[in-house]
């Protein structure tokens, strides 16, 4: 909960630029959120798409906001289970999934298979506890992974579809959730280490 006067940042992303910059003239007026106004004091626009691509091979995931993947389940159950291991098939499988249908990607079957085959998990950890628990404003509850993890690719011609997929991950984030805010991440290239 924010108090009076407590300052509020906030991300938002589109998938079409006119719909970005009208966002950013009516915010830019200030706004009212939950009867109270709110003053606008700095705004950041940045285009995820016109960034030179980065050639690293090897990169660093943080996980901001919980991160949870829904697992089909093979028998009926009540209640969605959720897989907490930020595995790369799992990050760009959602990530193609939320650019195909943004029209953003247009990477499928043959790429995924291609991340299973080159691209590893080298390392990941946290801060205390890498499994959080957060309440939601319903009155529901919402687990994930809360930390880093280190990522190496193996092969280089698919580099550049692994750095576009990324930067969709940060724009819409991945995972299940993220309508709630869950699943932000941020990308940083990294030197990979010697062998």
């Amino acid at each position: 909960m924010a108090g009076p006067g407590d300052l509020l940042q906030f991300r938002v992303a589109f998938a079409e630029r006119r719909l970005a910059e009208e966002f950013i003239d009516r915010v830019a007026q200030g706004f009212t959120l939950f009867g109270k106004r709110v003053a606008v004091e700095e705004l950041e626009f940045y285009d995820v798409f016109s960034a030179p691509i980065p050639e690293a091979r090897c990169f660093k995931l943080e996980f901001l906001t919980p991160l949870r993947f829904a697992v089909r389940p093979l028998y009926k159950r009540r209640r969605a289970v959720f897989d907490f291991l930020p595995r790369p098939l799992s990050l760009f499988k959602s990530a193609v999934k939320h650019g195909r249908e943004l029209g953003l990607l247009k990477l499928g079957v043959p790429f995924l298979r291609w991340v299973y085959t080159y691209v590893a998990l080298t390392d990941f950890g946290c801060r205390g506890r890498c499994v959080i628990t957060v309440r939601l404003p319903n009155g529901g509850i919402a687990r994930g992974f809360v930390g880093w993890a280190l990522y190496r690719v193996f092969g280089k011609r698919r580099l550049a579809d692994v750095w576009k997929a990324l930067r969709v991950a940060e724009a819409f984030n991945i995972g299940t959730g993220r309508g709630m805010g869950l699943g932000v991440v941020q990308a940083t290239p990294l030197e990979c280490p010697v062998k």
